[in-house]
Order: structure tokens, then sequence, then C-alpha cells
């Protein structure tokens, strides 16, 4: 398991060997690292790991597709804040000129990949997930309307916050954008 941070974390926590990493080139690095194997077998067996896993994260980054998940101590209810607010754009000549500097880098960074696996190896390459944060802002949302409604002596007139079907169709909407994503398998 090749990733950012701790791949202790999630789905790295079961991996046999762990790669963190603070940038998508360290990412590359770890995968030729995981593929190949260690020269002398320090860690990954020489001839590399039958099976490797990893994630880019610049151009989720790049998009503020990050967000700081935090439970409070309070109440026991999760939120997500992300990085970027859910209405930005790339507007400006520089942030597409920077998304599309970004997906140039992606895509020479997976062909760097690629052009170094073994020969009748399968390759994955998978986006994740689309744009979360509209289903995150209304997660949210929906999370203090039940905290609110749920509160002994409250009334409806007095919520801060409404959730109608209107607002459980949006999110619904939301939850579908966010689960789409693209996908490629090949075999070298």
């Amino acid at each position: 398991m090749i990733d950012w941070g701790d791949p202790m974390k999630g789905a790295g926590a079961a991996a046999t060997y762990r790669i963190g990493c603070k940038s998508d080139e360290e990412v590359v690095a770890g995968v030729l690292r995981a593929v190949q194997g260690d020269p002398v077998a320090e860690e990954i067996p020489f001839g590399g790991s039958e099976f490797v896993f990893a994630r880019f994260r610049e151009l989720e980054a790049l998009q503020g597709w990050w967000n700081t998940n935090r439970t409070s101590a309070a109440d026991g209810t999760a939120s997500s804040t992300f990085l970027a607010p859910p209405t930005a754009t790339f507007s400006s000549d520089n942030e597409a000129a920077s998304l599309a500097d970004a997906l140039q880098r992606l895509t020479a960074r997976i062909k760097q990949i690629y052009d170094t696996l073994p020969p009748c190896t399968a390759f994955f390459v998978f986006s994740g997930s689309g744009d979360p944060r509209e289903m995150s802002r209304l997660q949210t949302m929906h999370s203090q309307f039940k905290k609110e409604y749920n509160t002994p002596g409250s009334k409806w007139d007095e919520l801060s916050v409404k959730w109608t079907d209107t607002e459980e169709q949006a999110l619904k909407k939301a939850v579908g954008n966010a689960r789409n994503g693209i996908g490629f398998i090949g075999v070298k």
C-alpha cells in the first residue's frame, strides 16, 4: 500500500508492506520500489510484491476535495470541512493552467509506472470518486437538522436548518455524483 500520510489507516491496515508518502512523486517512487522490490530485500522482497495499491492525491488537493474529518466531543457527531468551498471553480487562466498542469503530471506518472511494469501485469487505474463537497455540505446540514429536531422542546418553525424532500433529493443526487468515477483496466 502506497499512500500519502500513514498508509496504516484505512485500506493500508491489512497490507503486508506500507509506504507512506508526502507527494505524488513519492507515490511513484514507492510503486516502483514495491513492484521491483528492495535490492537486498531490506523490507520488500527482491522481485517485488504481487499486488500493489497506490493513491495519487495532488489533483484531489488542487480541486479542494480534501477534507478534515472531525468528531465533536460534545455530541459525537462527525463533520467534514473541505479545504476549498463547494462553489470553488477554476475560473482564472492560472487556475485552469494549474489544473491542466496537474493532469499532465498525473498522466506522466501513470505512464512512468506502466512503462516499468513487467510483461503480463494487470494494470488498473480508477479515479476514485467524483466531487464530494456538495454531498458533505448536505450531510452536515442534515446532521444539524436531526440534532435540533431531536432536542426536547424544539419547535419545527424555530429550527435553524430545514430538511424537506427538496434537500433529501439534493442529497441523493450529490451522493450519486460523489460516487461516480472512471476506471481503466489493461494488461501490459
